[in-house]
Parts: C-alpha cells; sequence; structure tokens
C-alpha cells in the first residue's frame, strides 16, 4: 500500500482547531485501510519513500506554501485538503481588531492584501526566514493558486467549497469531495455527567441551548450573546478563547447576562454529555464547512442552529435552522424557532449514514488512487 507523509501546520497540537481534529481521525482510518501515515509539521521535512504528500489548508497559506515547493523540489505528488471559504465577508464587517480594521481602510477593503499582511506578520515572528520563504512579490491570493496549481488532487469538504474555489481562484481541477465528519461515539452520549457536575447552575435536561466552539470574532460569539441576552433562554459556551483574541473574549464576557455561563474547553467524555443534555447547539460564525460541532450535536441529538454562510446547506440540508451572522434578530429568531421543536432522529440517522471518519478515510484513499495509479 501507498507510504503518504500528511505535512501539517507547525502549531496543529498546542493550537488545535477544526482540521487537527480532521488530520488525526483521517489518518487513524487510512491506517485501518492499510495506508502507511506518516505526520510532519516540518517546513522542509525529508520525503525519501514517500509516495505522496498530503497539504492541508489554503487559509496558513504561507507554510502550506513552503511545504508545496518542497514537495515539489522532490517530484513528489500532492494532495491537498483545501479546508476554504472566501473570507471577504467576515474581513469586511466580522473582525473585531482595531488594528485589524484600520489596515483595512487604509488598504481600500482588500481582503486578501490584509490576510497577506496577516501571513507575514506570522511568519517574521516566527523566524522562518530564508529566501524562498520571502517572496514577497508574490501576494496572498496568488500563494494559493500556486499550491493550487501544483496539486495533484484537491479534496474539499464539499461540492460547494469546490464551487467556492473555482469561482475565486482556478477553473477546473481534479478532486474528490472527502466530508468532514463527527465521532460517531456521540450517538450514544449520556447527559448525567454534564447535568451532575453543572445542574447547580439551573441547567436540567432540554432547558439550554449550548455552543461548541473557540471563542473569536469568526465564530461570531459577541452577536451570539446579544442575541440570547433579552431572552429567558441559557445559554451555555464551552470553549477556550483564542490566545491572540482576549480583548474580544473580555468583551464577550462583559456583554454576557446572567442567563450565559461560560466553561472551559472539555474532552470527549463530558463534551458529549454536554450535547446530549442540551435542546439546540447554535453556530453563528461567518462561515463554516461546515463545523464539526454543529455535526456533533446533531449526531448527538441537538436540534441545530447554523450559519446560512459556507457550505452548512449542503450538509444539513432543511434539517436544521439557519441565521445570518450580520443579523443579531436574525440569530435569536433561529434560536427561539429550533428550541420550540422536538428533537427528532432524521439529523442522527443523516450524519451517522453520510458523515462518518470511515467514509472520509475511504474518499481520501480513492483520491490517492486516482493519482498514484493513474
Amino acid at each position: 500500500m501507498f507510504k503518504i507523509l500528511f505535512n501539517v501546520r507547525e502549531n496543529y497540537l498546542y493550537e488545535p482547531g477544526g482540521d487537527t481534529i480532521q488530520i488525526l481521525r483521517t489518518a487513524a482510518e487510512l491506517k485501518k485501510l492499510g495506508v502507511d501515515i506518516d505526520l510532519s509539521n516540518s517546513l522542509h521535512p525529508e520525503l525519501d519513500n514517500i509516495d505522496l504528500v498530503h497539504l492541508f489548508n489554503l487559509t496558513r497559506v504561507k507554510e502550506t506554501l513552503i511545504q508545496c515547493e518542497n514537495a515539489k523540489k522532490h517530484n513528489t505528488p500532492i494532495a491537498l485538503s483545501t479546508i476554504y471559504w472566501n473570507t471577504d465577508e467576515f474581513t469586511r464587517r466580522g473582525i473585531h481588531r482595531p488594528l485589524y480594521r484600520l489596515a483595512h481602510r487604509i488598504i481600500r477593503n482588500d481582503a486578501i492584501k490584509l490576510k497577506f499582511k496577516k501571513t507575514a506578520s506570522r511568519i517574521y515572528k516566527k523566524n522562518l526566514k530564508s529566501p524562498e520563504n520571502l517572496n514577497t512579490n508574490m501576494g496572498f491570493k496568488a500563494q494559493q493558486k500556486y499550491i493550487l496549481d501544483c496539486s495533484d488532487i484537491l479534496l474539499p469538504n464539499s461540492e460547494m467549497e469546490m464551487d467556492q474555489i473555482k469561482k475565486d481562484l482556478l477553473a477546473e481541477k481534479k478532486y474528490v469531495v472527502v466530508p468532514n465528519a463527527a465521532d460517531l461515539y456521540f450517538q450514544s452520549t449520556n447527559p448525567s455527567l454534564f447535568l451532575k457536575k453543572y445542574g447547580a447552575n439551573g441547567l436540567k435536561q432540554d432547558n439550554f441551548v449550548l455552543c461548541v466552539c473557540r471563542i473569536e470574532d469568526r465564530k461570531n460569539i459577541l452577536h451570539l450573546i446579544k442575541a440570547v441576552n433579552p431572552t429567558d433562554l441559557k445559554l451555555v459556551i464551552i470553549g477556550n478563547p483564542n490566545p491572540s483574541q482576549l480583548n474580544y473574549y473580555k468583551k464577550c464576557r462583559k456583554s454576557a447576562g446572567r442567563n450565559i455561563l461560560f466553561l472551559n474547553h472539555m474532552e470527549h467524555e463530558e463534551l458529549g454529555s454536554a450535547y446530549a443534555a442540551a435542546k439546540t447547539h447554535v453556530m453563528p460564525s461567518w462561515y463554516e464547512t461546515p463545523g464539526l460541532s454543529s455535526l456533533e450535536a446533531g449526531l448527538a441529538g441537538c436540534n441545530i442552529v447554523t450559519t446560512d454562510r459556507g457550505s452548512t446547506r449542503e450538509y444539513f440540508e432543511d434539517l436544521v435552522d439557519y441565521c445570518s451572522p450580520e443579523s443579531i434578530a436574525s440569530i435569536r429568531q433561529a434560536i427561539l424557532n429550533s428550541f420550540k421543536k422536538p428533537k427528532t432522529q432524521h439529523l442522527i440517522q443523516k450524519i451517522s449514514k453520510e458523515y462518518t471518519w470511515k467514509k472520509s478515510g475511504e474518499q481520501t484513499l480513492k483520491a490517492y488512487k486516482q493519482v498514484l495509479e493513474s
């Protein structure tokens, strides 16, 4: 079978995100299918005896670009999990960081240049300096196009994501859709652990709304808080703040009413119990593709409210309530509508059938075969 190198971002473990879960779970499923997987966060890993390099992410593009150039130099085929969505609207309207807002005005609403400046700043801070890394003549969008052009096959999470890539960056490219997924563990969780620990806060089975995420402006938590504050609903937010957005986190805490409870990041068992205890899970982000916590909560039986931006409609169809991230009233109404509805099995059945890590592993192997057996 094939020997594959997962070449990932440098901080994928100590600053985990949805891509971290995707990387680790996909690797585990591929190993079950007989694929030999190595994993490296190096910019210049050794590629002796590697059949294919699997890259991730078109957002932390500078690291991906260097890893892409390394694979190309060694004539090693590349598969790219794109993890992409157009961020222009978020850059214009959702960012709550004053310096980025100022930069945004200075460069005349050019989200691409803003993102490039952010990337360049991160590279310098990490001291990733070499002649190939400092090609500042290549802007952010050009770097994205270069990576896409060098890749032998793309692995978007949805058809909608691939359509967005075609619209923004390139016309045609060979691809295989690899769906995001939820651990089937969440289908059989029990609310008792969570309710026993936090019941003193007035939490009971199906009497609260839940949001599980890293607390940052892209997740739109401040709008969520403002949407729930004037209602009688209890909201539990589980997640740690983005270390680079502590001022935003403080603003969220200061704005929250007494009906809102903040809890730190939880591991599988406790998190699964929280999903099972909640009536509705809400994710009002500026975009999602489609959001792992929404899949996990749906599998645990929660009613779901999710953003209408990104690829959410392809995954959830008419089985959830949608909200507009720009509108506090829209977020509030979607939550109220969802909270009134009885829980059903329809979303559980859909996720357990279509959005499992087993299927993601099988689709990924299908993509490898298209490159290595053609």
